[in-house]
């Protein structure tokens, strides 16, 4: 992934030269700081788009998905089958 820097020395190039730069592959865009500010995908990239996409809602939700992962109470994957393969729902019952 190719990387552009945000900076008074480059505020003054031209769209042109960005668009190139993501011509050659993905580009991560930091600030001065050196903090990720953006990622431009080219179109032939849609998978990376998806993940970029899963990853930024997973950031903006990460309290949320914490606080459901905590408040769980279920069953083992194996515990559920064994129900099931006898009949057995949650209370007991067949």
């Amino acid at each position: 992934m190719n990387m552009f820097i945000l900076s008074p020395e480059t505020a003054g190039m031209s769209v042109q030269v960005f668009l190139n730069q993501v011509g050659r592959g993905n580009l991560e865009v930091r600030d001065q700081c050196g903090n990720v500010v953006a990622y431009v995908l080219g179109p032939e990239d849609r998978d990376s788009l998806t993940y970029a996409e899963a990853e930024r809602d997973l950031a903006e939700h990460h309290d949320d998905l914490q606080a459901a992962l905590l408040r769980r109470g279920g069953i083992t994957t194996k515990k559920l089958l064994e129900k099931a393969h006898a009949g057995v729902d949650d209370n007991g019952c067949r």
